[in-house]
């Protein structure tokens, strides 16, 4: 049986969408997401993946600034969803909140049903 080398380059991802989804960003930092982000960090996730839709993209900001990891070397992505038709507008405001001056990853998503509580 043969295995997978992993090489110094590869980067454990993170992402912050079915457990930590918030149907609604209450403009309010979820510090237990935060907490669990940096751990993520510290143990080598060093790919974070968030998005508009999730509203984690604050707690992705904050976790990234106190984790004390130069920026570079993390791989961030997010992705728009919800405001898809104004891209340019989207990306700034995903910006604004993670508190980063780019990001490695945006996609654009689209689903054709609106995202309703279950």
């Amino acid at each position: 049986m043969s295995y997978m080398q992993l090489t110094s380059n590869f980067k454990l991802g993170y992402g912050t969408g079915t457990a930590w989804f918030k149907f609604a960003d209450d403009g309010k930092t979820d510090r237990k997401l935060v907490e669990a982000i940096k751990t993520a960090i510290k143990l080598g996730y060093y790919h974070i993946d968030g998005a508009e839709v999730y509203n984690t993209e604050r707690e992705i900001g904050a976790a990234i600034k106190e984790s004390g990891v130069p920026r570079e070397k993390l791989f961030v992505t997010t992705k728009v969803i919800t405001n898809i038709a104004d891209i340019p507008k989207a990306i700034d405001t995903s910006l604004k909140k993670l508190g980063l001056d780019y990001v490695d990853l945006y996609v654009s998503m689209y689903h054709p049903r609106k995202l309703t509580r279950y």
